[in-house]
């Protein structure tokens, strides 16, 4: 009887543990689109932007909120292995 139940509820923390790190592995998916979409914006805004130095100060920072979405997505995929 004991042996059951602890064989129950091993299997119930690796469900609960594997559903966890799937919802994790979801949630960095779309937050690595969304900041990859705000960085689409800024480089529009940066394209339609008349005056160089904005524009230039506009792309820098879409690259580096890519940069950033891919070492934070990167790093946290990493902690949910």
């Amino acid at each position: 009887m004991a042996t059951h139940t602890t064989s129950s509820l091993t299997d119930l923390n690796e469900r609960i543990i594997s559903s966890s790190r799937q919802a994790g592995h979801t949630f960095l998916d779309t937050y690595e689109k969304s900041l990859n979409s705000v960085a689409d914006f800024q480089d529009k805004a940066a394209d339609a932007s008349q005056v160089e130095w904005l524009a230039a100060i506009a792309h820098s920072q879409a690259q580096f909120t890519r940069a950033f979405a891919e070492s934070y997505t990167s790093a946290a995929r990493g902690l949910l292995k």
